[in-house]
């Protein structure tokens, strides 16, 4: 029987919910700084933001974990040696275009601070993470993200309350990750040889990269999308509600990140591996949804104000929507993506899309703020159904009792 990776996964996690706590500082003293307007151009231009990381991302983060777990010391520092030279230029290209449509989505008032933003928020490309996540290493993680990027909310916190420009919360953001990439460089180049052989094309990057980018197209740009069609005053709440939202996705992504290598280390295992991974996905996505029916409304009050609170309607489908995402991370990285289909994973955030972004549109439009919430939670379920109708084949089978 495998054994369950609990020490993986309680690393992994808690790293990767290092930086989410310190926003907990940082997020709550920008909503007090800022006006309802502010605070919906903010979370637009964090939306926008996102998409421009996943599009300027190459896939790494989908692709490149099992990649690194497989490969030797040198080659693993031209995988990621490579992997920054394109992010960079991508970067160089998707940030301005990003820009353009958060200036257009948001008032003349907020536009500065939500277009520094959204250049900050785009800069998460360059995380160095899924590489750390391949190593197997959490106290990598930590040293090489985790704590600059917590360091930066800090700092940008303190400056704020002390009477400072809420612009420094983007360029604090963007120096922690700029740097957090740079140093690993220096690190991976002092640690390994050279392997001169190993080459990553741009076209060995389009499968993942449009993986990734299609599934931001309804989750990524949620908030850019709802923007569309509701109040100011009914966007601030909702984008509170996206702030809680975001915190579950990173507790989701911490769990998925540390059972990445685990899964596709043992192929012998795999069947079993996946089944764990999926039933550690579904309590974490159960405890989502428990906590957003419960402490949505009451949490968002507390930390952004009685002004941007959540509604009720709005956390109950988020609750939804990250027990779903939390369900889909796990069949679409840790099944498909390790048994050698990405390309049943492309399929399913492609049928999300076209499905999710009209959803979103269409109940936003018809139903406020809810509509939107209720379009993203039941896009993450019917990319959920797709998967596991994928996915059942590999799932099922007899138990392993190796180990």
């Amino acid at each position: 029987m495998t054994a369950l990776p609990t020490r993986r996964v309680v690393g992994f996690t808690i790293v990767t919910l290092l930086p989410a706590l310190a926003s907990l500082v940082s997020l709550p003293v920008l909503a007090h700084a800022l006006d309802r307007s502010a605070w919906s151009g903010l979370a637009v231009g964090q939306s926008v933001g996102a998409m421009v990381s996943l599009v300027a991302g190459g896939g790494w983060a989908l692709t490149g974990p099992s990649a690194v777990a497989a490969a030797p010391a040198p080659a693993r520092r031209a995988l990621y040696e490579a992997s920054v030279r394109l992010r960079v230029i991508a970067a160089v290209v998707a940030i301005p275009l990003g820009m353009v449509v958060t200036f257009f989505l948001v008032a003349d008032s907020t536009r500065v601070l939500s277009l520094a933003v959204c250049a900050s928020t785009s800069l998460v490309t360059l995380s160095p993470r899924w590489f750390l996540v391949g190593l197997g290493n959490a106290k990598d993680v930590l040293r090489f993200e985790a704590l600059p990027v917590v360091g930066a909310h800090l700092v940008a916190a303190g400056v704020i309350v002390a009477g400072g420009d809420p612009l420094v919360y983007p360029a604090a953001i963007a120096a922690a990750y700029v740097g957090a990439a740079a140093a690993l460089v220096v690190v991976v180049r002092r640690r390994t040889g050279r392997d001169a052989s190993v080459r990553v094309p741009w076209r060995s990057r389009w499968v993942p990269t449009a993986t990734e980018v299609v599934g931001g197209a309804y989750s990524a740009i949620n908030v850019a999308l709802v923007s569309a069609h509701v109040s100011v005053v009914a966007l601030a709440g909702y984008a509170s509600g996206w702030k809680l939202y975001q915190w579950g996705v990173v507790v989701v992504a911490g769990s998925c990140q540390a059972l990445q290598s685990w899964v596709a280390a043992d192929p012998g295992e795999r069947r079993q591996r996946f089944r764990t991974a999926l039933t550690i996905h579904a309590a974490i996505g159960g405890l989502g949804l428990v906590g957003f029916v419960l402490l949505g409304g009451p949490l968002s009050s507390f930390l952004f104000g009685s002004s941007l609170q959540v509604p009720d309607g709005i956390s109950l489908w988020f609750g939804v929507a990250v027990l779903f995402l939390s369900l889909n991370s796990s069949l679409g990285r840790h099944t498909l993506a390790t048994s050698g289909r990405v390309d049943a994973v492309l399929r399913s955030t492609l049928v999300g899309a076209i499905f999710g972004v009209p959803a979103i549109l269409v109940l936003a439009d018809r139903h406020g703020a809810i509509g939107g919430a209720a379009g993203l939670a039941m896009t993450e379920a019917l990319v959920f159904a797709y998967q596991l109708a994928v996915a059942w084949p590999l799932l099922r089978g007899p138990r392993s009792t190796a180990g």
